[in-house]
């Protein structure tokens, strides 16, 4: 694995290496692992877009919504792109600090080149 970090966010007040829309923005680079907590309504199309951009065998890790399995309008994505795991909490989590909201969250793990029938979950 490469020790070289990459940072990328589209909000200027980010403490991130480069301001920029991902879903725009070619990567030099292969990565071995891209990992983010895509926006609810952007996120089929960010775990697309990392998984063609991540090396193969690499790791693509979003933070999503439980309920992001239950859908019928991506179930034609997870019929060719089902996460190998998922890694549900078991308690909220806070975004704020402080209170949390009624979701609960995974962390899904695809592994490129990877096509598994199921997802292992595992409770953390």
């Amino acid at each position: 694995l490469s020790d070289k970090i990459q940072t990328i966010d589209i909000r200027e007040d980010s403490l991130a290496e480069i301001k920029t829309d991902y879903l725009t923005y070619p990567l030099e680079e292969k990565p071995d692992i891209i990992i983010t907590n895509p926006p609810f309504v952007l996120a089929q199309e960010m775990i697309e877009k990392a998984l063609a951009d991540v090396k193969n065998y690499g790791y693509v890790i979003m933070l999503l919504r439980l309920n992001f399995f239950g859908t019928q309008k991506r179930f034609p994505f997870f019929s060719k792109n089902l996460p190998t795991y998922a890694y549900v909490h078991h308690k909220r989590i806070s975004f704020t600090g402080g209170a949390t909201d009624s979701i609960e969250y995974m962390h899904a793990v695809w592994v490129k080149g990877e096509n598994p029938t199921h997802t292992l979950l595992k409770v953390i």
